[in-house]
């Protein structure tokens, strides 16, 4: 205790940045907890071979909104799902956003760039994982192409 009354000022010096930190981390972290909808989307991953650059191939997959999770559709299975909304925001108010980021390093050099993608309400967003993003980096090679919301 004695300590504690000596030494006031400068844990109050250490602890106020700290607790700056933590309060600013959660006033960002915890919005984009709350943001969910009621809609899944699909979603298309367009490929070119290197080798051939008319060549193209189309994946289609469908992202659960809920569990962050895609599943690939067969050509038929795509058939089988109706596009309620085409328009990048959902009937609720989601919207389907990216954010195109790159990593430079100091001396004009690069570590490469890549899309990240979101669901976001006002100011709040959620990062969501995409199969095929991981390629998005490339656009010869992949690019993600946002198709529709459809409902549950």
């Amino acid at each position: 205790m004695k300590f504690l009354k000596q030494n006031f000022s400068v844990i109050l010096a250490f602890s106020l940045p700290i607790l700056a930190i933590i309060g600013f981390w959660l006033y960002v972290y915890i919005p984009s907890l709350f943001i969910s909808t009621d809609y899944n989307f699909i979603y298309e991953v367009s490929s070119k071979s290197p080798k051939d650059s008319k060549a193209e191939l189309v994946r289609f997959y469908l992202h659960d909104t809920k569990t962050n999770q895609n599943r690939e559709l067969g050509p038929i299975e795509i058939n089988n799902y109706k596009i309620i909304d085409s328009d990048t925001t959902s009937p609720d108010g989601i919207t389907f956003t990216r954010k195109y980021t790159s990593n430079n390093m100091f001396f004009g050099g690069s570590r490469g760039s890549d899309y990240t993608y979101f669901l976001q309400k006002n100011d709040s967003r959620r990062h969501i994982d995409l199969t095929g993003s991981e390629d998005a980096s490339y656009p010869y090679y992949s690019k993600i192409n946002f198709r529709g919301w459809i409902s549950k």
